[in-house]
């Protein structure tokens, strides 16, 4: 039994329970929505308190079958992978703290840049952090996630993006 997904699993279910008790108080659907502005907390809510009773009933159950998968079979080096994954000495703080300045940057420059200008450049930044050199799949990834958010939120939603120096 592993108790820090234990742990995890109950302070995520009492997390979810105070986001979901904190949202009530939205109103509800109006007679021109079908789903109302409590609809998608309420759906974070119910997923999270899912993904921690999912996490905890795992920890419970598989709790003699750490090393070992279901038919009783040693895996060998498990436990070694999910130690070196999370360990400090893993961690990139150059890609870290590239990532905070570069995170402050972009909430500094989208209502000046507006969203359509400073969200690829973020991405295509981002994307150099994390090493990946080629740039014909990075300014496609970057201006593909961008378009896809702009549509999501800004068409399908009708939610305000920030227009910019340029677009305004």
């Amino acid at each position: 039994m592993k108790w820090s997904n234990i742990i995890i699993g109950v302070i995520l279910l009492i997390f979810s329970a105070f986001y979901y008790y904190s949202t009530s108080e939205f109103p509800p659907p109006s007679k021109t929505e079908n789903l109302g502005p409590a609809f998608f907390p309420t759906l974070l809510a119910a997923t999270l308190a899912f993904l921690a009773i999912l996490l905890i009933v795992n920890s419970i159950i598989f709790r003699g079958a750490s090393g070992k998968d279901k038919d009783g079979a040693v895996i060998q080096g498990a436990e070694r992978l999910e130690e070196d994954s999370f360990g400090a000495e893993e961690i990139s703080y150059t890609f870290l703290f590239g990532t905070i300045c570069l995170s402050f940057l972009y909430v500094g420059l989208i209502s000046i840049l507006g969203f359509l200008i400073s969200t690829p450049l973020f991405l295509i930044i981002l994307i150099r952090l994390l090493g990946y050199e080629k740039w014909t799949n990075n300014l496609a990834a970057s201006i593909g996630l961008t378009a896809a958010l702009y549509l999501l939120f800004a068409t399908a939603l009708g939610v305000s993006l920030p227009a910019g120096i340029f677009f305004s």
